[in-house]
């Protein structure tokens, strides 16, 4: 007889299906034939009750795996991820992750409170009274109103285990100063300035990461050196950069640098020393009297140089404006690499001092406007350092000093302060290029394995120590001191500087010297800063730490191994490469003539002689040459040999693009002998200049080939054009008291800035190379 039923009970606490005892056990064939071996016999309501529980466990399991795989992101975002972001520097997912940690740590630990006119943000003490209305906060929360109050801890005290949790994410990402999550009200300082005071500012550079910001993304940069000691909140208190800190280990000359340069208050608002100009006047004023005896033919010819200034500016004006430099025949702007990609009307600054020794008031009133409304240095490009700070920062120094207007002196000092992370390097040597809103910094691809140039890094001390004095912020004036101080000190045994340096290792590279290009500068201002001092005004008194003791030195060697004279008998300097004499000349060698005059007073009497007699030399040299091409301007560069003398056999040899070296020779040799004949050279070239480079509506063009029959043009009028070459012209054929050697130096841009007559030199920066 058949048994009973298959029944089923039903829990009614669990609501499970359960088989009753009494049941017996059914056949069922197994699904799986490795699965029925040593099952015996179930019940249907057995195997439907398991199979019900194996669901729900696996159910179970599930979600317990889904929970704990949650709780591991949840812990790997906060706890991981501030650590992590500094490798990783995804924008996306560390913005969301970063505002998702603030935004609750901000939620537990803000209290805000209407009485508290200062905030103490995680060890910043920070200025709330006069807020920032002009911008307002992406990440500020809208429902949050007051004033933040004792969010954390006091400088130089622990931190608590709150505070260290709330401190981990306090770094902004949107390019400004200030609390990351402000209320309304709170506190916003504006742009990130790495030339402030880190304490006073709030928190701007993430010395864990060596950034800007904590969001590598948005394109703030590496921390420049102001920010090397800036409060680093993941650590509730200072911490060096572990990078400043590594490069320390490594190069001792670079640790006695860093030693140097703990930018407390008093760097950045140093007290100038006695003796101290900041500006004062050209002698533009009363010249018309001064001048009224004068040959008629020596003012036409002043006058007519302006005229060339007022047709180059016109030019530039109407077809190029707030461009870098100008295409006259193609009416349009034109930019040399040097400049990057951005527009920065390097022409303007360029030119801004010569239209006003010019006193051109017009266009002074055009370009003031322009840099003051329009000047921005920014942009995601590359820039070079050197032309940057002889150009941009030597020009605008220039217009502050003859003008007196704090805007010039304003931007120069905010341009100048985009290339302080240059100087981020194991020696403290500068790196070629940086880019403007990154701080990334690099060298020539071209230069002796990316070595730093000897004529760059060696050309900027007059214009940040000028820098330094007038906004009272010394990490200019010491940075360029500790570089030119530890090039001294590592000149080679043979006496010549080579023309390139490793900014990593402090070795020098390929040996090749040269007065020319790549060196020539680095000699020039070894002389301008002891006049710059006041030296060349006081004789006989120790105006600064070096003196010209180094420049004497330099042209001893340059004397035995450069200077030349060809079998025509024009004295020359020449090259050298791994001991090899190379038999040229660059045009930009000819500038040594106006050194070597400039050097002799107050040289020792053994070589001053010495001295005038290469200046003329040299300069009757450069002379020569502009004589013997055809279209009366000398070429880039003139070889010496047996066969050939003042030509240039390459054609890429050939070029002249409108340089000034020349006729500044001609200026010091005028100014320091008076002899006329310099004057008749510079009209010389004036007449050439107007006649061959004179094209488009308005501006001047350089050559390709100055030996050609017909001469053929370029289609760019070069910036220094207006800042040198039609400057010393212009000086030439005026007074001295226009622009007094006795009161003014010039840059290697021809920008003049005011000497100074300083009595006690400032103390020697402490080097510990060997």
């Amino acid at each position: 007889m058949p048994g009973p039923p298959n029944l089923v009970a039903v829990s009614s606490s669990t609501g499970w299906r359960v088989p009753p005892d009494n049941l017996k056990p059914a056949r069922v064939p197994p699904r799986h034939s490795r699965r029925s071996r040593g099952l015996g016999k179930f019940s249907q309501a057995e195997i439907d009750a398991a199979r019900m529980h194996n669901s729900t466990t696996f159910a179970t399991h599930l979600c317990a795996i889904v929970v704990f795989g949650m709780a591991l992101l949840v812990f790997g975002a906060f706890i991981l991820m501030p650590r992590l972001e500094d490798r990783v520097r995804s924008p996306t997912l560390l913005s969301h992750f970063s505002r998702l940690q603030a935004h609750f740590a901000c939620q537990a630990q803000l209290q805000w409170d209407d009485k508290a006119p200062h905030t103490e943000f995680v060890g910043v003490r920070v200025d709330r009274s006069a807020p920032d209305q002009n911008h307002q906060d992406p990440f500020a929360h809208p429902a949050e109103t007051g004033k933040l109050t004792n969010m954390a801890v006091q400088n130089n005290l622990p931190p608590s285990s709150q505070t260290l949790a709330l401190a981990k994410k306090k770094w902004r990402d949107d390019g400004r100063c200030g609390p990351k999550f402000p209320a309304p009200g709170a506190p916003d300082f504006g742009e990130c300035d790495p030339s402030a005071d880190a304490n006073e500012k709030g928190p701007c550079c993430n010395p864990r990461s060596g950034w800007c910001g904590n969001i590598r993304g948005k394109s703030w940069g590496h921390c420049p050196t102001a920010c090397r000691h800036c409060i680093d909140f993941s650590m509730g208190g200072q911490e060096q950069h572990p990078v400043k800190r590594q490069r320390e280990e490594r190069s001792p000359g670079a640790a006695a640098h860093m030693k140097a340069h703990k930018w407390a208050k008093s760097d950045l608002n140093a007290t100038p020393p006695d003796g101290f100009r900041a500006h004062q006047r050209i002698g533009i004023e009363g010249m018309a009297e001064r001048m009224a005896d004068e040959d008629p033919e020596n003012r036409r010819r002043r006058e007519f140089v302006k005229s060339m200034m007022k047709s180059a500016w016109r030019g530039y004006n109407k077809y190029a404006w707030g461009e870098n430099e100008l295409n006259p025949k193609a009416k349009k702007g034109h930019s040399a690499s040097v400049f990057g990609k951005t527009k920065m009307g390097a022409t303007l600054i360029d030119a801004l001092d010569t239209l006003m020794i010019m006193n051109l008031t017009e266009e002074v009133a055009q370009a003031r406007a322009w840099i003051e409304k329009d000047l921005h240095f920014t942009g995601s490009t590359y820039v070079s350092v050197f032309e940057v700070t002889i150009r941009f920062v030597g020009g605008l120094l220039s217009a502050y000093a003859i003008s007196g207007d704090a805007l010039y002196r304003e931007k120069a000092y905010a341009i100048a302060s985009k290339l302080l992370p240059a100087f981020a390097t194991p020696t403290g040597i500068p790196m070629a290029q940086v880019n403007l809103d990154t701080g990334q910094i690099k060298n020539w691809g071209w230069a002796s394995g990316k070595a730093s140039v000897l004529s760059e890094f060696g050309t900027m001390q007059m214009e940040f120590e000028f820098l330094s004095l007038i906004t009272g912020d010394n990490r200019f004036k010491d940075m360029i001191t500790f570089v030119i101080h530890k090039v001294i000190k590592s000149r080679p045994d043979d006496g010549l500087y080579p023309n390139f340096l490793d900014p990593k290792s402090g070795r020098w590279g390929s040996k090749h010297v040269s007065l020319g290009a790549l060196g020539d500068s680095f000699y020039e201002y070894l002389l301008k800063m002891w006049i710059f001092h006041g030296g060349r005004n006081n004789l006989g008194i120790e105006v600064d730490t070096l003196g010209r003791r180094a420049f004497d030195d330099a042209m001893a060697t340059v004397q035995t191994h450069l200077v030349r004279t060809s079998k025509s008998g024009y004295l020359h300097l020449v090259d050298m490469r791994s001991k090899r004499v190379l038999p040229k000349m660059g045009h930009l060698a000819c500038f040594a003539g106006g050194m070597y005059a400039l050097a002799a007073k107050g040289a020792p009497s053994k070589v001053q002689k010495t001295y005038m007699t290469n200046a003329r030399g040299i300069t009757s040299t450069c002379r020569a040459a502009y004589s013997a091409s055809r279209a009366g301007v000398g070429p880039e560069v003139m070889h010496f040999t047996d066969k050939i003398e003042l030509r240039a056999p390459k054609k890429n040899e050939r070029y002249y693009i409108l340089r000034p070296e020349t006729v500044e020779s001609y200026f010091y040799m005028w100014r320091l002998t008076k002899e006329q004949k310099y004057r008749d050279w510079a009209w010389d070239a004036v007449q050439s200049i107007e006649k061959n480079c004179r094209c488009g509506e308005d501006g001047y063009c350089g050559l390709k080939d100055v030996f050609a029959d017909p001469l053929k043009q370029d289609d760019v009028q070069q910036s220094f054009f207006l800042a040198e070459t039609l400057k010393y012209l212009y000086l030439i054929f005026c007074d001295d008291d226009v622009l007094s050697l006795d009161l003014w130096v010039l840059n290697t841009e021809a920008h003049p800035l005011p000497i100074q007559n300083f009595r006690n030199p400032p103390p020697r920066l402490q080097d510990t190379t060997s």
